[in-house]
């Protein structure tokens, strides 16, 4: 006999993540409040309105070109023969960016691993991890050099 969807959708499982995305809702709430709780609302939207919208597109354009460049990088990182297509490695560097806005330690960086590693079996998840530690280093590098 099949289980009942309406009863398999109040499993314990579904209960725990509605109860963790509230957890993470209240205390998003909270810290929004704690940061926010003394700032003049009349002069932060006297602020807002004093923004030059026109600067607004070409700085997202550029915001995203880099995107789009540190993809192509990362892409050239992989050797010739195992090396994944720009969509694909922009598409893993982009969802490792949003992981790690949203987990902490950085985890992003294991999902976009992970994420290069389910697309290319031949290279799997150490060889995406070890260009992810050769792009830290070159990046590491660069900063150096400009210091």
């Amino acid at each position: 006999m099949r289980p009942d969807p309406s009863i398999t959708a109040k499993s314990p499982s579904y209960i725990r993540r509605w109860l963790y995305m509230l957890s993470g809702v209240l205390i998003g709430a909270l810290f929004l409040y704690l940061t926010a709780r003394n700032v003049d609302l009349d002069e932060a939207a006297a602020a807002i309105y004093a923004i030059n919208a026109l600067w607004l597109i070409p700085l997202t354009l550029i915001y995203t070109l880099t995107f789009v460049l540190r993809g192509l990088r990362w892409q050239l990182m992989f050797p010739d023969q195992s090396r994944p297509s720009l969509r694909h490695a922009f598409d893993a560097f982009m969802i490792g960016k949003v992981g790690n806005n949203f987990l902490p330690g950085r985890l992003g960086e294991l999902i976009r691993a992970s994420v290069i590693g389910r697309l290319l079996p031949h290279v799997g998840l150490s060889g995406s991890l070890a260009t992810i530690v050769l792009e830290k280093i070159f990046d590491a590098l660069a900063v150096l050099l400009l210091l």
